[in-house]
Parts: C-alpha cells; sequence; structure tokens
C-alpha cells in the first residue's frame, strides 16, 4: 500500500467541506476507484487515530466528522512532514515509546511522540499506561513530570536487563530497508542487526572483529546465540557508558575470574573498544565481559575435563544443582543420587546461568520447541524445577534456560534409568514375538529385551535372568506370565504398565487420593489472558485453594513466557509457595481465543501444593499424551462429571 497516496486521500477529505464521492477522489489523485476504496480501511485507520470518523453516505460519498480543531491538527502535521509513517498497532506504538525513552539522554515530551505516531496526546497517554506495565516487570518506573516530560527510573542493572529484552522483541518499527545490507558479511542477521542499529546505532561491523578476534585468542567458536548476546552486551555497555553510567560486579566474583584466560582476552577488547568508541571502560564492565565469555564457552566445554571439589564460589550453584537433582528424582523416580556427572555438569551449566539472569543476559535456544515436542515428559520436570531458581534469586526463569535444564535432566534419566529384563515368547517365535518386542520397547523405555523365543525353545537360564515374562500364547511355569495379544493392543498396554506399577515402581499407593478438580464453562467472549486468568484466580481463592499473590505470579510468568503449549491448551500456573491446597482447574471457553501466537480453547491452571509436588511429572505427562485424542476433548467439553473422571484419569 502506497502511504503517501493514503495521506493524500486524508488531505483531500480534511480539505472538503462536504460529502465527495470516490470517482472524485481517484480523480484528484490519479488513481482507479478500487484504489481509494483500497486503501479506505487504512484512511479509517488514521482517522479514528486522531479522534475523527470517516462517514459513508450511500449515493452521496464519504467525509470527515468530529472536532475541526482535530481535523486542523491532522492536516497540520501531514503537512509538516513529507513522508507519512504508516500507522502503529498499539503494540508497535508501546515498542517505539519504549525505544524513545531508552535511547533519549533528556525527559521525552508526550507531544512530541504524538506527532511522530500521528495519534492523538490521549492514544498516547493509554499506551504508556502498558509501558509502564512493561516496565514493571523489570522492576523499572516511568516518571511523569508536569511540563517536562517522562524518563525511566529504576536500578541500573535493571535497565540494562530491560534493554536486552527489548531488543528481542521490538519489531523494526520504522520498516527498515535492507538497502544498507547487501554487502554485509557479518554474522548478524539482517532483523538482529536492524533492531540493535534501532536501539544503539554504533559501528557493529568493528565490534564483530573485536569479538572474532576473542574466539582466536580463546581457540573457540561463540555458538550463534551466545554471539549475539555478547555483542548485545557490549553494544549496551557503550551506550550506558557513553551516558555516564556504571554497572557494578561483586568483589567476590571478580576475585574468582581475575586470573582467567578469559579476563585477559575482555582486557583487550576493552582497550580496543576504548580506542575505537572513545570511551574509558572500567574494570567491572570488563569483569562482566568475562562473565559472558566464560559463561558462553563452559557450554562447549567436556564435563570429564573438569574436577569440581567443594568450592567456596560454587556454593550457589551446588545448591541449586542438589535441589533440581533431588526435585527431578522424585518427579521421575529415578535415584540420582551417585550421578556425579549430573552433577558437575550442573554446577558447571549454572554459573553462567546465574549470572545471565541475574543481569538480564537472553541466551536463546534453538532447540526449545524440539525439546518441548519430542520429550514433553523431561521438559515438564524442568519447568517444575523452575521454582527453584525463584526460591534461591527470587528470578523467575526463562522457557529458554527451562530447556537447557531439561536437556541435562534427560541425559542423567537416560544414564540412570533402571531397565527391566523382559523375555518374549511367543507361538512361532519369529514375526509376531518381534512385533510384540518392537511395540514394548516403543512403548515402555525401562523394557530391556533379553530374549524372543518360541514356548518350545524355552531355556531355563533365560527364564532365571529374567524380571518379566510376556508371552502370546498360555505357558505352565512357575514364574508370573502377562498373557498379550499377537497384535499388543491398548489393553495390552495398559495391563502391562499396571504390572510394572505394582511390581517395579517404588512408589505404591494402598488408596489413590486425587487432586481436587474444579472446571468452568465460560460461553462469554474473553479479548485477553489476563481475563481468563482473573476468572479463575478469583474463584480459586474464595475457595481457599490459592493466595492473593498466585494470580499475579501467573500473569508475570505469561509476560515472561507464554505457557500455550499446542492443540488448542494452555497450562498457566503460580508459585507453589502461594497454593494452599492442590487442585487442578480447567476452563473451558465456548469462543476460543488468541492467547500468545495461537488460539486456545482449554485453559488447564495447575495449582500443586509443595507436599504433591511429586504428582506434577505424571500430571504433565498424561496430558501430554492425550493431546492427540479427540476423545480426551470432546469428554472434557460434554458435562462436569465427565471431564472431573477424565482428569482424574491423569493421576492414574
Amino acid at each position: 500500500m502506497d502511504r503517501d497516496r493514503v495521506m493524500e486521500i486524508v488531505k483531500v477529505l480534511l480539505k472538503s467541506q462536504e460529502h465527495i464521492t470516490i470517482n472524485k477522489i481517484a480523480e484528484k489523485i490519479n488513481v482507479s476507484n478500487k484504489t481509494i476504496r483500497n486503501d479506505l480501511k487504512k484512511v479509517q485507520e488514521i482517522l479514528e487515530e486522531n479522534g475523527l470518523t470517516l462517514l459513508k453516505k450511500a449515493g452521496v460519498g464519504i467525509s470527515v466528522n468530529g472536532l475541526e480543531e482535530n481535523k486542523i491538527n491532522l492536516l497540520q502535521t501531514i503537512k509538516n512532514r513529507t513522508n507519512y509513517i504508516e500507522p502503529y498497532y498499539s503494540d508497535e506504538r508501546k515498542f517505539t515509546i519504549l525505544r524513545r525513552l531508552f535511547m533519549s539522554k533528556k525527559k521525552v515530551v508526550v507531544n512530541e511522540i504524538s506527532e511522530e505516531l500521528y495519534v492523538s496526546n490521549t492514544t498516547i497517554h493509554k499506551d504508556l499506561e502498558e509501558v509502564q506495565k512493561w516496565l514493571k516487570n523489570f522492576n523499572l518506573f516511568l516518571i511523569k513530570k508536569r511540563n517536562q516530560g517522562i524518563e525511566i527510573e529504576g536500578e541500573e542493572s535493571n535497565y540494562r536487563r530491560a534493554i536486552s529484552e527489548l531488543v528481542f522483541q521490538i519489531d523494526n518499527m520504522e520498516r527498515l530497508q535492507e538497502a544498507d545490507y547487501i554487502n554485509y558479511e557479518g554474522r548478524l542477521d539482517y532483523k538482529t542487526k536492524e533492531q540493535l542499529k534501532s536501539i544503539i546505532n554504533i559501528d557493529y561491523k568493528k565490534l564483530e572483529e573485536l569479538i572474532s578476534k576473542i574466539e582466536i585468542d580463546m581457540e573457540f567458536s561463540f555458538s550463534q546465540e551466545a554471539y549475539i548476546s555478547l555483542l548485545m552486551h557490549i553494544a549496551i555497555c557503550i551506550k550506558r557508558i557513553k551516558e555516564g553510567n556504571d554497572i557494578t560486579l561483586s568483589q567476590k566474583i571478580f576475585d574468582n575470574i581475575y586470573t582467567t584466560k578469559a579476563f585477559k582476552c575482555a582486557k583487550e577488547l576493552s582497550r580496543e573498544l576504548e580506542s575505537h568508541f572513545n570511551i574509558r571502560i572500567p574494570e567491572s564492565e570488563t569483569g562482566y565481559i568475562t562473565l559472558h565469555i566464560l559463561g558462553s564457552k563452559m557450554q562447549e566445554k567436556d564435563l570429564e575435563y573438569f574436577s569440581l571439589n567443594k568450592v567456596d564460589e560454587l556454593k550457589l550453584e551446588e545448591q541449586i544443582a542438589r535441589d533440581i537433582i533431588e526435585l527431578s528424582g522424585k518427579s521421575l523416580g529415578i535415584d540420582f543420587s551417585e550421578d556425579k556427572a549430573f552433577l558437575n555438569g550442573l554446577i558447571l551449566h549454572l554459573r553462567p546461568t546465574i549470572n545471565r539472569l541475574k543481569y538480564g543476559l537472553n541466551l536463546k535456544n534453538p532447540m526449545l520447541e524440539e525439546i518441548k515436542s519430542n520429550y514433553p515428559e523431561v521438559f515438564g520436570v524442568a519447568w517444575i524445577c523452575s521454582s527453584i531458581f525463584e526460591k534461591y534469586l527470587d528470578l523467575k526463569i526463562p522457557e529458554s534456560e527451562i530447556g537447557y535444564i531439561a536437556i541435562h535432566i534427560g541425559a542423567a534419566a537416560e544414564r540412570n534409568r533402571k531397565t527391566i529384563k523382559t523375555l518374549v515368547i511367543c507361538h512361532s517365535g519369529i514375526g509376531t514375538s518381534q512385533l510384540v518386542s518392537a511395540r514394548l520397547e516403543r512403548s515402555f523405555k525401562e523394557i530391556e529385551t533379553i530374549g524372543i523365543v518360541s514356548y518350545v525353545d524355552i531355556k531355563k537360564e533365560l527364564l532365571d535372568k529374567a524380571e518379566m515374562i510376556i508371552s502370546t500364547v498360555p505357558i505352565d511355569i512357575s514364574k508370573p506370565v502377562l498373557l498379550v495379544t499377537p497384535l499388543m493392543t491398548r489393553e495390552d498396554t495398559k495391563k502391562i504398565e499396571k504390572y510394572i506399577e505394582n511390581n517395579f515402581n517404588k512408589a505404591k499407593t494402598k488408596e489413590k487420593k486425587f487432586i481436587k478438580k474444579e472446571i468452568f464453562y465460560r460461553s462469554k467472549k474473553f479479548n485477553k489472558r489476563e481475563e481468563i486468568i482473573h476468572d479463575m484466580c478469583k474463584i480459586l481463592s474464595e475457595k481457599q485453594y490459592i493466595n492473593k499473590h498466585f494470580e499475579q505470579d501467573a500473569i508475570s510468568r505469561e509476560n515472561m513466557m507464554s505457557t500455550e503449549v499446542g492443540k488448542g491448551i494452555a497450562i498457566p500456573h503460580g508459585e507453589i509457595a502461594n497454593v494452599k491446597e492442590s487442585c487442578i482447574a480447567l476452563t473451558v471457553l465456548e469462543y476460543p481465543m488468541k492467547w500468545h501466537t495461537e488460539y486456545v480453547q482449554f485453559i488447564f491452571m495447575l495449582c500443586i501444593s509443595e507436599k504433591d509436588r511429586g504428582k506434577m511429572k505424571g500430571i504433565i505427562k498424561k496430558l501430554y499424551e492425550n493431546m492427540d485424542d479427540s476423545n480426551f476433548f470432546q469428554a472434557l467439553k460434554s458435562n462436569k462429571q465427565n471431564g472431573v473422571n477424565i482428569l482424574n484419569k491423569l493421576e492414574l
């Protein structure tokens, strides 16, 4: 769509004292009637943003309705600018305002923003409410001073954390062209480069050269995600130093990194930066760059090269690692207590992770979607473990970091999973028994097939070695035999699952006591996910399942990482400490709504208390298993009793 043409249409309408036909407008601008009709939607958006409306009268024409003052202001604004920037949606305006606030060295005046975005002051004031909410996630505050303007206030570390996040969220507001990117040969993709430039416009080519030199000196290559994160950190560092701001680094951390090779490289980098960008970099900034280098490099080290004894500087990392090991072990039913590789691997991973979390560095996880899709059970356990970070650091861990924790848990699970030595017996001993064996190993990771034999070829040594015997034909032996059909039906699978649960799993329950269930059917249309979360939390709070802090915690988590998981499902949740009594709540919407990027109809709110924490793994696992079953969703939608029965099955 031609933006200048749209503005010409607006000018024609504003200058007209009466209704004007589309034919007349087309003649004035020298385009077709169809073109004018196609542009009217955009014309209407511009008018509405400026407190005006577009009136259409059949057989007469169209005109602009509203205060003369608003018409004059819009017309004057168009005259003052030769090129009109396409109107922004509210989210786009929010990020544009944030960018202006972070870039400006002085207070920003509302009138200037409204003129830039072609909207009224009233619209900007509404946008500022959203800006304030966004800043609150980083403990920053929007300060408004009468007749002076607005600015952001807060701690320097939070300021940097917010800028770091903004770079990843901003959507190239000014429609930057790719012309200057054609001859670019660096490692940054166009979008990231332009997003960085839109906030911090410095010499990125030189910056990339200096980071490449670090890779040579350190004898390793950054991953693309770590490369971008380090480049972004240094860019923010340069900008903030030029503005007279600095960030502190504890002496304890500084003493621990001072003798490392990474610090020497960071020191050399700092000297180069000082020379090229005409700034002075304090040692605290050099130390912070060192932490980033170490955090990235440690991901590529082989665990066997590290000998980790009790180190004072790693006490926090070791405590968090031990808590993750204990909680994941309980959730998966695996004893990890003797797995030193798991402990050491977590400690090494947690050291840079904690630094990234504390200082707000965002390390993207390119494997995240694959982990969530292929290993939902392990990702669910890692998700449960995220509460440990809140306990020790008072920080919420992003989904990308949960994915990295899931990798460590999954590797440990594979190392420590106890197998059940299983003998498969069949009538022929060849075709059907091999089919049974293949399906067993696909359905049960804990099963290890030690033999596939005909019932006439059973040997004593195999019987003695077998911990479980599965047969497609009745046989008379002294050991228990599970009889299944040659095609291994769903009933057969359930029978084996129950046998394993009763005979091999440590956790046995005499009488099943289900977590309480609450189901809400909603026919009203919801516009925002916060409305649904509030609707559910209000009832759950009244019924004494949760305290007053649970709702805000759940909303804050959603703002950090969406809990939509596909198939029309979202799983919002709050901190365990804010749960009084465990409950699984479900809202079924008559009208699905857009949660973040996907439409959602089923909202599962998992309110799990400390004493029931171990049940979370099984619930999440069963939920993922049922996501492809249309009957599961039909039962949830049918009525409350059916829904409760289905939800109870998630605990079996």
